[in-house]
């Protein structure tokens, strides 16, 4: 019995629409026997009244049709009414399931569109930084480092000299901001390869009683992606034993 009982039971579980269309074809069958009877009932009704149905007026007899179909006419109007009542019902579960997917669609097409736009940020920062990295390998790295050349009442001789330990660079040139210095040699400043060293001989003014001014050297040169840079070094002159030395350092 328990297993008949569950047989009955499972389909409607698995099938909740299926209760309510078998109620709407009991309704169908009730509504057709039930007019399959009437109709009988009115039938048998005018076969034993004839001679009296024959001998109404055209008037009479139409009152009689509509009198006797009427309370049929009612039934099916309120089985309509049912009817359309479910159809709505159905129809109007449909749109909800419509309106549900949508909300899924456009979830997950904005979730698509935040993962396209996370990985087309990761893109852009990984391209920035092998641009960042191929641009770092393609400068020179200058190593800076004064010579004494013999000094003068009024001047100092000094050799500024470059070793470049990174990449190529070439059409270098030099540049002072202030004119306490002035450069009187260089070697071949066309092209200075890694490894290579380049001399700039240079004059500096001595002011008498005090040290020579600050300045600022500019070494401009193309690198090796073809693209005009310069780096700044700051000359500085303290007092080292009563004479002024020379520093340089990167800005």
């Amino acid at each position: 019995m328990q297993a008949d009982v569950t047989g009955v039971i499972s389909p409607l579980i698995q099938n909740p629409s299926s209760g309510r269309s078998r109620a709407e074809r009991w309704r169908v069958r009730g509504g057709l026997a039930f007019s399959a009877l009437y109709l009988l009932g009115v039938a048998v009704l005018m076969y034993s009244r004839w001679d009296k149905v024959v001998s109404l007026e055209l008037n009479a007899l139409g009152d009689f049709f509509a009198g006797a179909f009427g309370p049929l006419a009612l039934l099916w109007l309120v089985l309509g009414y049912f009817q359309q009542g479910e159809e709505l019902k159905q129809n109007t579960e449909a749109l909800q399931l419509q309106a549900q997917e949508l909300a899924n669609s456009v979830r997950e097409q904005r979730e698509l569109v935040n993962l396209t736009n996370q990985q087309l940020l990761a893109d852009m920062a990984h391209r920035d930084y092998e641009k960042q990295r191929q641009n770092q390998r393609a400068q020179p790295i200058f190593h800076v480092k004064t010579i004494p050349l013999g000094d003068k009442l009024n001047a100092l001789k000094r050799s500024i000299q470059l070793h470049n330990v990174g990449a190529d660079c070439v059409s270098l040139t030099v540049s002072f901001e202030s004119d306490n210095i002035q450069i009187t040699g260089m070697g071949d400043n066309s092209r200075l390869p890694h490894s290579e060293k380049l001399n700039i001989s240079v004059s500096i003014d001595v002011p008498a009683g005090r040290p020579p001014d600050s300045n600022v050297m500019t070494v401009h040169y193309v690198d090796g992606n073809a693209t005009p840079q310069s780096v700044r070094f700051n000359i500085m002159f303290p007092m080292l034993h009563g004479n002024p030395n020379m520093t340089i350092f990167q800005i």
